[in-house]
């Protein structure tokens, strides 16, 4: 597996300040970096567009990553995460078949967990947390159905 590093410019909304972000993929091996526009980046067979089993990042408009992830066959797999303009992480999900599945973690802007959900093949399962006005609000879900509130 190679590294591929690239160094990539956008612009703001008012056009005058110009950020540099390096933004860094592994292409598989008999891949290469495709970028669209300075906004998406990911690895492609060459002479070809098609997201298929690659790592993947979308940027926000300041140059500052917002999700970072991986396809396997054109569908989200695996870990990715979500940050704000500012770098910071905002969330974790989980993915399988494209489909949610296992941890969904959503932080504050301080990195403090704000919510936690469980997921299986795109449905809430199981028991689900989140922060409401200092305290944690529980919830139980079975097959997305909600079995329990407290």
């Amino acid at each position: 597996m190679k590294t591929l590093k690239t160094l990539i410019f956008t612009s703001t909304l008012a056009g005058a300040a110009a950020f540099a972000q390096p933004v860094e993929l592994k292409c598989p091996e008999g891949t290469e970096l495709f970028n669209s526009e300075n906004i998406v980046f990911y690895c492609v067979k060459p002479g070809e567009r098609r997201i298929d089993t690659t790592p993947y990042v979308m940027l926000h408009k300041n140059g500052t990553p917002y999700a970072k992830g991986e396809f396997a066959n054109s569908k989200r797999e695996g870990r990715w995460e979500y940050f704000d303009e500012e770098g910071h992480l905002t969330g974790v999900t989980h993915f399988k078949d494209d489909k949610f599945d296992g941890k969904r973690t959503f932080y504050d802007a301080e990195g403090k967990v704000r919510e936690e959900q469980n997921w299986q093949a795109g449905k809430r399962e199981g028991e689900q947390k989140k922060l409401e006005r200092g305290e944690w609000k529980l919830r139980k879900f079975k097959a997305d159905r909600l079995v329990a509130d407290k």
